[in-house]
């Protein structure tokens, strides 16, 4: 089984589609504190993406979700920067105080800012639609789900027309 680290925005966008059951036969799901926190604050919003924090929360009370507590706060404070804010941030100090090698993030500027020291540390970022692709090549989602899901995601979270979007498609085209 894969350990992978997800960030608040990857989370959301997962539990959107009703994909973490899935993810769970292949994968231990850890957060840091900080996405705990942003999660439960965004249950307290009444749209589709308040109602997916509220099940990841129910997710995080079963402890099928890990949270963890960043003992760097150095490290933390280092990576901050105008695109990568402290829930990102923990979430890379979380893979490497956790060696972990895997982070699930959906902030394309995050990820960018994040690049050059996930390729030195070993990190590698992906996209939550490329959890997606994992499941279907796992055989837990068929082509047909697969496509399904991803224009699910796409809605709604409302990537049309931007670099997420054109991201997803690339991953359909595979």
């Amino acid at each position: 089984m894969i350990r992978v680290v997800i960030d608040t925005s990857a989370l959301i966008s997962l539990e959107v589609v009703e994909i973490m059951e899935k993810l769970f036969e292949i994968a231990e799901v850890i957060i840091p504190q900080a996405v705990e926190e942003e999660i439960i604050k965004l249950g307290r919003f009444r749209d589709e993406e308040g109602l997916a924090a509220r099940r990841i929360v129910k997710f995080i009370e079963k402890k099928r979700i890990k949270v963890k507590r960043v003992k760097s706060g150095e490290k933390v404070a280092r990576i901050l920067s105008r695109n990568v804010n402290a829930g990102e941030a923990e979430c890379f100090v979380c893979c490497l105080e956790q060696n972990v090698r895997t982070l699930i993030i959906d902030d394309v500027d995050a990820a960018y800012d994040l690049e050059s020291i996930s390729i030195a540390s070993g990190i590698k970022l992906k996209l939550s639609v490329a959890v997606l692709v994992e499941l279907y090549r796992k055989k837990l989602l068929s082509k047909k789900e697969l496509r399904r899901k991803i224009r699910k995601l796409i809605k709604t979270r409302r990537w049309e027309g931007g670099a997420l979007e054109t991201l997803c498609k690339k991953y359909l085209d595979q």
